[in-house]
């Protein structure tokens, strides 16, 4: 559910890619979530042998109710560094995401 909201409408293959799962296992994840109503499919307009995953759109609200008190605690945290230390965190983030990235990229191919 987290990256579909954070990336809107994604494949299933999209999808298992970006969570490093198997096709077996991420058909049954969208079965679950399909069943449980949390996720819609979608044929694509443009090429029907596409279809799209999406967060029903009754639910977006209540997925990201937890998610807006952690932004508005997460702002005062914010408020209380430098800007310099702010920049060091933002320097550390963005190297551990690349890294992330690539250990991530490493194990897909282990995957394949």
């Amino acid at each position: 559910m987290e990256q579909l909201f954070l990336t809107g409408p994604m494949t299933a293959g999209e999808l298992g890619t970006s969570l490093a799962l198997t096709s077996g296992s991420v058909t049954a994840l969208v079965g679950r979530l399909l069943k449980n109503k949390l996720v819609v499919r979608t044929r694509d307009e443009d090429d029907r042998r596409k279809v799209w995953i999406t967060i029903a759109p009754d639910k977006a609200d209540e997925f990201i109710a937890p998610y807006l008190n952690t932004i508005k605690g997460g702002s005062g945290v914010v408020k209380g560094f430098s800007k310099e230390d702010r920049q060091i965190a933002v320097r550390f983030l963005e190297a551990y995401y690349q890294a992330s990235a690539i250990g991530t990229e490493d194990l897909r191919k282990t995957m394949r």
